[in-house]
């Protein structure tokens, strides 16, 4: 019997993605969130409902807890906030809500049910300051955060520069990679890995240029590693950047940025000499005859357009978001009248203008596929599984055998 292999390949994939169920497995770019339910007195329930629900997204997910009164929900993303509810029969409980989760923590949540009539309690752990369970070190900057810092020519790539195990890495080579370049500790800036929404995102060459750079607005969080993170952050003995972009939920959000710097007659020629010296270093004298501070004259013109939007396409199953940057710069530099006639220009005029232009931009669409929504006579949406790819399941499982084998 001959199989023809795209098929093979295409029946594997179906099987796949129908036969998949939830894992626990912490990624680089989800986090993970432990329930325990216990009563009054402090022993743990068995038994309890317990409902983790993203409030931006309206994803859900239940499960039961176990003998030691726990739940265990792995794979969340990071977009939007988390709320979690218990349900016991006789039993009341508090939810948790607004709970902010950060890429690979575990938050734990304890929730106390009580006998009605009761004061019920819950209690967060992991959610504001963050908690790990492993020795990783690093420091993790969030899209607010992101939002606040004022960074020249929004490189994602500057964002590391806020670690103080971090500093510049000039004088390295490859000037003309469009990237800010760092070195932690004694190690090389090649030794640099960077991760993609749990992808590996290395180029192959030069390590410290990412394959893909995305805009900063689509940052939901920028994780830097300096040492201890474990094997999914791949080959690399130096640090390594997780990057994490944002998704669209079931809210519209967007910003937009401009930044202008006119440069020509804008272009401050002169600054003052006012507090020259320091009022706590007392050994400082100003020259009296220093009467202004004359910069270095380099003509430098910027506009720079920055813009996201992300929304639902349907109300809590698909969502979209988009992100761009476009950066237009001229900067004008100044050739040594030195230098062999033949590099010089023809005219005569030494003054040199280049023109920079980048452009960026992250699409990104997050859907959930295990459900369909169909209209019931209210004309509200109504969300079921798509009955016809379940029952095709056991016929593809008892087809993958077959095609192996061949």
């Amino acid at each position: 019997m001959r199989i023809n292999p795209v098929v093979a390949a295409f029946v594997l994939a179906v099987v796949t993605l129908i036969s998949a169920a939830p894992v626990l497995a912490q990624s680089p770019n989800t986090a993970s969130m432990v329930v325990t339910v216990v009563d009054q007195n402090g022993a743990v329930v068995e038994g309890a409902s317990v409902t983790v629900t993203n409030t931006a997204t309206g994803a859900t997910r239940d499960a039961v807890s176990g003998d030691e009164g726990t739940v265990t929900f792995g794979g969340l993303p990071l977009t939007g906030e988390y709320k979690v509810s218990v349900k016991m029969t006789g039993f009341t409980a508090d939810d948790a809500t607004g709970l902010t989760l950060r890429a690979g923590e575990t938050s734990t949540v304890k929730v106390k049910v009580v006998a009605g009539g009761g004061q019920s309690e819950v209690t967060v752990f992991g959610t504001t300051e963050g908690v790990r369970a492993d020795p990783q070190i690093g420091l993790p900057l969030e899209s607010k955060r992101i939002d606040e810092l004022p960074v020249l020519g929004r490189k994602v790539s500057t964002l590391p520069l806020l670690n103080s195990a971090f500093r510049q890495g000039k004088g390295t080579g490859d000037l003309f990679v469009n990237q800010t370049y760092f070195i932690t500790g004694v190690g090389s800036r090649r030794a640099t890995t960077i991760v993609l929404d749990g992808a590996s995102n290395d180029e192959g060459w030069g390590r410290q240029t990412a394959v893909a750079t995305v805009p900063m607005g689509a940052v939901q969080e920028f994780n830097v590693l300096t040492n201890a993170f474990s094997s999914e952050y791949g080959w690399t003995y130096g640090p390594a950047l997780n990057v994490i972009t944002k998704s669209g939920t079931n809210d519209f959000h967007g910003e937009a940025l401009y930044m202008l710097r006119p440069g020509g007659s804008w272009q401050a020629k002169r600054f003052s000499t006012d507090n020259f010296c320091p009022p706590s270093l007392t050994s400082c004298v100003a020259p009296t005859n220093l009467v202004a501070i004359n910069p270095v004259d380099i003509p430098d013109k910027l506009n720079q357009f920055s813009g996201a939007i992300g929304g639902p396409i349907v109300e809590d199953k698909t969502f979209f978001f988009v992100a761009g940057d476009y950066t237009r710069q001229d900067r004008t530099t100044f050739l040594s009248s030195a230098l062999p006639s033949f590099v010089l220009p023809a005219d005569g005029h030494l003054d040199v203008t280049g023109h920079y232009r980048q452009t960026l931009l992250d699409a990104k669409r997050d859907a959930d596929w295990s459900r369909r929504y169909d209209r019931d006579p209210s004309g509200m949406a109504r969300p079921e599984v798509y009955p016809g790819l379940r029952a095709l399941r056991p016929v593809l499982e008892r087809s993958v055998p077959l095609l192996l084998e061949a």
